[in-house]
């Protein structure tokens, strides 16, 4: 019981880890004008957002407002790929 636990804390503090490092990128990477999408995935690939123009700081806010909340498990990067491209084209 106590293995679980620790994997599950350990996944969910990646998961900040990764949101947060999401968030600084867009933030304060991502010049305004750019066009920004986001596909997640895990054992498959989830388009969370069309690629939208940065125009404001609202436009950051619905792109970090769709990083996912949960970690399920798995990492089919060729999925995620796939998505891309799909968001891309």
């Amino acid at each position: 019981p106590c293995y679980c636990t620790c994997i599950f804390l350990l996944q969910e503090d990646r998961l900040i880890r990764m949101n947060q490092a999401a968030e600084l990128y867009l933030t304060q990477i991502v010049e305004k004008e750019s066009m920004v999408g986001l596909v997640t995935f895990d054992s498959a690939a989830h388009i969370q957002n069309y690629l939208i123009k940065i125009t404001s700081s609202s436009d950051y806010q619905k792109i970090t407002a769709n990083l996912p909340q949960q970690a399920t498990g798995g990492t089919s990067i060729c999925h995620g790929l796939q998505a891309g491209f799909q968001v891309i084209f």
